[in-house]
């Protein structure tokens, strides 16, 4: 019914807006030119004009200091990216491993835990579930702008999640288009696979909107591995003053999914039902030419169901919730011409609750706390002279649970004038706290743990060449983990047993030989171990190589491979649960679209184009080859 509800709402948006007025230049961004069909489909923009807003200080890839990979609106088209597990998975520095079509995603970056990668959209932390991850496979990518990656430790830019790396999601405005934009389409295919869309967009005088809606129904491949997932954002905005502006943002994501369970324990009733929104608004203000004011306010709440457990299940039936509050302010001082200095406040507060509907404690809430943590900060970002940027940045944390930590960040980057060889160095610490999985004595938990603390470093280069139609890059990076948080197989009690260390070193490759072609691809080598018991960490490839070449043999046609090749990775056998090697494995994707006219496009995508047979976690088989195919009306 809410799905209806929301699909409804969309509708009449859609039907009821009126024509768009005129947006003064002085209140908006410059105007997009072209019609949506046409931007969709242009060639990716310039590296430097990207500015990453990740990391608090907007700038280019090339000034923040940070190694960064961009997903752009022109990638997500091209190559028919759904979800945010699709975006992430071809990424340098990042191994997934998800549990079944469908299912939770561990997101590995750098060999760092799931929990250690913080991720945002528009700039609002994303809450998390019990064990302190965010379901990446249920965020979809409709109506997303760029999707920017950050690696490395960024504790003391955006808190205390992300020892390993940031992920945010930057979601499309209407600010300064000249007329609205509708987009509807529909797409289905193998394992009885229904997906519908709708977004629009635009201005009208000093308002403006966005909003898009998906909705996608599939049954799988295994028995009990239904899904209907919904999807909902909206981003509007009110331009008060020329100096001020404010904008209301809200998500919605709603997820009922069987659990199949693994091969050697199958399940035909358990059942996740997962809903999650999030409605933030907040403020900009440009107070003068050199300072700059935001503010905003966030509340979401993540509701888990969980059923269809048997007796003899680790897990009684029981239903989870997870409320988040966030305020985050933050002035911005344009102190000269090439320094910048941001300081804040940011504020967040947890609470969150079980109640078993099964087992010794139905009815009752085995789990109920609360956790809030102040965060002053400070960053800076610096250019003594042109193209060498220097950045820094401190943070104190002041958890309720867990002490009042401080991280620290520097890092740098240099342009070198008339080679265009990019060089980047930075180092870091960051600290994370245990989840309130690892805590709870109703999952077996420790509350005596302590926060894990860590450092890395990273150096690298890039260096484009013949014109640059080539682009090459390599980083090297390093992490130490200490006081690493792991369970002990005897007591089944998690525990700060010591150290873990994670390095190795990223590889990619752009290369633009025609303007009808581009080629990418990224190899990343990952030496992760846990130094305590001198055994590798699992889930984690030694080696990982990706690729994608995107080509137009016609102006309005679009053909696309990408394949991901895992090598060498260790997991724990489901039967046994002793640590084991698993099977490498190589999968590809093929899509192709073919823009009839400006309006109308179509498209199909062939995934796991060669049908292999692999498991990304041991014990739970990936999907067999699958076809899909749609179209897409702009208007």
């Amino acid at each position: 019914m809410l799905k209806r509800c929301l699909s409804a709402t969309l509708t009449v948006a859609l039907l009821a807006s009126p024509v768009l007025g005129q947006v003064k230049p002085s209140q908006a961004k410059p105007a997009a030119s072209g019609t949506a069909a046409d931007r969709d489909t242009k060639p990716v923009r310039e590296y430097p004009e990207i500015l990453v807003q990740a990391t608090r200080l907007e700038a280019t890839p090339l000034q923040g200091g940070v190694s960064t990979s961009v997903i752009t609106a022109a990638d997500i088209q091209s190559r028919q990216l759904r979800t945010l597990q699709d975006a992430l998975a071809l990424t340098p520095g990042i191994s997934l491993a998800a549990s079944g079509p469908a299912q939770n995603v561990g997101v590995f970056t750098r060999g760092m835990d799931t929990n250690k990668t913080q991720f945002m959209i528009d700039g609002r932390r994303m809450p998390t579930d019990f064990a302190g991850s965010f379901a990446i496979q249920n965020l979809t990518l409709d109506n997303v702008r760029q999707v920017e990656f950050l690696r490395g430790p960024l504790s003391s830019v955006q808190g205390a999640n992300a020892a390993g790396g940031v992920v945010n999601i930057v979601t499309q405005n209407g600010r300064g288009l000249d007329k609205p934009e509708y987009v509807v389409g529909f797409e289905g295919g193998s394992y009885n696979t229904f997906r519908e869309v709708a977004s629009a967009r635009g201005a009208v005088g000093l308002f403006d909107y966005s909003a898009q809606f998906s909705d996608l129904d599939t049954s799988n491949q295994r028995r009990n591995n239904d899904q209907q997932l919904a999807d909902f954002i909206t981003r509007d905005g009110f331009q008060v003053t020329k100096d001020l502006y404010v904008d209301l943002f809200a998500y919605y994501n709603y997820s009922d999914v069987g659990l199949p369970g693994s091969q050697s324990a199958p399940s035909l009733t358990e059942n996740l039902l997962r809903e999650n929104w999030l409605i933030s608004p907040g403020v900009t203000w440009q107070t003068t030419d050199w300072w700059k004011q935001t503010l905003f306010y966030a509340h979401s709440e993540l509701r888990q169901v969980a059923s269809g457990y048997s007796i003899y299940s680790y897990t009684p039936n029981n239903r989870i919730q997870v409320n988040t509050e966030q305020v985050d302010y933050q002035s911005t001082f344009q102190v000269a011409s090439k320094w910048k200095i941001a300081a804040g406040l940011s504020l967040t507060g947890n609470s969150y609750w079980r109640k078993p509907s099964s087992g010794y404690t139905a009815g009752t809430k085995d789990i109920q706390d609360s956790q809030t943590v102040v965060s002053p900060f400070v960053q800076t970002e610096w250019e003594p002279i042109e193209g060498w940027t220097l950045n820094g940045s401190l943070r104190l944390d002041h958890d309720s649970d867990f002490g009042t930590p401080i991280t620290w960040r520097i890092g740098s980057s240099y342009l070198v004038p008339k080679t265009d060889t990019l060089l980047h160095a930075s180092y870091g610490t960051s600290y994370t706290p245990p989840s309130p999985q690892l805590i709870a004595t109703a999952f077996y938990g420790n509350p005596s743990l302590k926060p894990e603390h860590s450092s890395g470093f990273d150096i690298g280069v890039e260096q484009p060449f013949l014109g640059k139609k080539l682009t090459v890059g390599a980083t090297y990076f390093y992490n130490d983990v200490s006081g690493y948080i792991l369970s002990n197989p005897l007591t089944w009690m998690s525990e700060n047993i010591g150290k873990v260390r994670t390095q190795g070193v990223e590889l990619t490759l752009t290369a633009r030989p025609i303007d009808e072609l581009t080629l990418t691809g990224a190899y990343t080598y990952l030496d992760a171990k846990n130094g305590t018991e001198d055994v590798r960490l699992v889930r984690r490839p030694r080696n990982q190589f990706s690729f994608t070449a995107t080509g137009k043999p016609h102006k309005d046609v679009t053909l696309s491979i990408g394949g991901l090749w895992v090598v060498d990775r260790q997991d724990y056998d489901p039967l046994t649960y002793n640590q084991v090697k698993i099977s490498d494995y190589f999968v590809a994707r093929i899509t192709a679209s073919w823009q009839i006219n400006p309006r109308v496009q179509v498209f199909t995508r062939l995934e796991n184009a060669f049908n292999a047979q692999y498991e990304e976690v041991a014990g739970y088989p990936a999907l067999d080859q699958a076809l899909y195919g749609g179209f897409k009306i702009s208007f």
